[in-house]
């Protein structure tokens, strides 16, 4: 196996790297970093909201209203298993018509499609291999 001979010694400052793209590095982190603090902020004041809205609601309802007969809101009973079924209802729909069909395009895909196919959809699915490539000057396909 052939091995790749390097002329220049290493030293402590090569190991360090190239300050203006350390600098770039450190710029893009804060980036990075302030957008995901500003999206964990966003989610806290929505959690937050949301729960004040929740006391608020069970302040003013009686709980015992909530275990009803059934979902009548024109007679201001608003039953908790009926939103709960309802819920469980659609969650068991949507499995019903999206596992068949992700089953169905994942056998597809791996048993009767062209390597052109695969090449298409797995190139169409992954965005970040194409920019991964152009940056590093390589090109990767598949």
């Amino acid at each position: 196996m052939a091995q790749a001979v390097i002329s220049t010694p290493i030293t402590a400052e090569v190991l360090r790297g190239n300050p203006a793209r350390l600098r770039r590095e450190r710029r893009m982190r804060a980036l990075f970093f302030s957008a995901a603090l500003l999206s964990v902020l966003i989610s806290i004041g929505i959690v937050l909201s949301l729960l004040g809205g929740t006391i608020d609601f069970l302040r003013k309802v009686d709980l015992s209203t909530l275990w009803s007969d059934g979902w009548l809101p024109r007679n201001n009973l608003f039953d908790i298993k009926t939103i709960v079924a309802g819920t469980l209802i659609v969650a068991l729909i949507a499995m019903v018509v999206a596992a068949p069909l992700g089953l169905g395009a994942a056998l597809y895909l791996s048993e009767y499609a062209t390597p052109r196919a695969r090449r298409y959809r797995s190139r169409s699915s992954r965005p970040w291999r194409a920019s991964r490539a152009s940056c590093s000057g390589t090109s990767r396909s598949g």
